[in-house]
């Protein structure tokens, strides 16, 4: 398989000031886990479809669904910690969240395959038939997400859901979390079976722990298991990162693993690969 260099990470937001401080990299990381928190389900499943991509393959279809499913359970955790307790340790007065879990799932995939119908109409991955609005929101109204929503104290709005199903489908949205508004209408990319961002990352850092990758960096690093794989863009970067992670096991008194400005050098070069390596692109 032939390894690509990491793609170009997104502008940050003009207007998302903790984000605009931040590495690009390493900001997207902390998006993903959940902060600063997003409050737009679609938004945050976007955003992370947009670096997971989707799979036409017929043998890869369960690959969509488990990220899928991955990604609206890890939203609902950031959202709320009652939500993120039940669902690691399977209670919360005595009630699991799956009904709330499994109902965002569906509305996801409904509104998923109105992307695919309005970007890419050959896509056979479809989950549903969502041709209008009346449509869409009929698979919505026929889940409990509203009364689950209410019941573990999420905000739940029925018409920002129509919304964005019908800015979806004329192709004003999916916008980047990271995109100043005077962007325009600069959209999110679903990459698809075959496009070269979704081919195996040059650079991966899956040799490091994040306790090793914190302890080089000097930098809070999350932990996102398997929903991402941290990369480099450059050989240098690379090296150096080896080279710290030497200074750091052996932890040399008196010695940092690297200086401030190789640090700063490697964080600008950091970036969030959270491709499933399942699709074997």
């Amino acid at each position: 398989m032939e390894k690509i260099s990491a793609p170009q990470l997104p502008q940050l937001a003009d207007n998302t000031e903790s984000l605009s401080k931040q590495y690009e990299g390493l900001a997207e990381a902390r998006y993903v886990d959940g902060s600063p928190e997003e409050s737009s389900l679609f938004r945050y499943v976007f955003f992370v479809l947009s670096k997971k991509g989707l799979s036409n393959r017929r043998y890869d279809y369960w690959t969509n669904d488990r990220n899928i499913e991955r990604m609206c359970t890890r939203f609902l955790c950031n959202r709320s910690p009652e939500i993120a307790f039940a669902h690691n340790y399977r209670s919360a007065n005595g009630v699991p969240p799956t009904s709330l879990i499994d109902s965002v799932i569906k509305v996801v995939k409904a509104i998923i395959t109105a992307y695919v119908d309005a970007n890419c109409p050959e896509f056979a991955y479809k989950a549903y038939n969502v041709d209008t609005v009346e449509e869409f929101l009929a698979i919505v109204d026929g889940t409990p997400m509203s009364r689950e929503f209410q019941a573990w104290g999420l905000p739940f709005d029925r018409e920002e859901l129509a919304q964005f199903y019908t800015d979806v489908k004329d192709r004003k949205e999916p916008k980047s979390p990271f995109q100043a508004p005077s962007a325009g209408n600069t959209l999110l990319k679903i990459p698809l079976t075959g496009d070269l961002c979704l081919q195996e990352p040059e650079f991966p850092l899956d040799h490091f722990t994040v306790k090793e990758l914190e302890g080089i960096l000097g930098e809070k690093i999350p932990d996102l298991g398997q929903d991402g794989i941290y990369c480099v863009r450059s050989h240098s970067a690379y090296k150096l990162l080896y080279k710290g992670k030497k200074e750091f096991l052996y932890k040399v008194k008196g010695k940092k693993p690297l200086t401030e400005e190789q640090k700063d050098a490697v964080l600008k070069e950091l970036w969030l690969n959270q491709v499933s390596r399942a699709y074997g692109v």
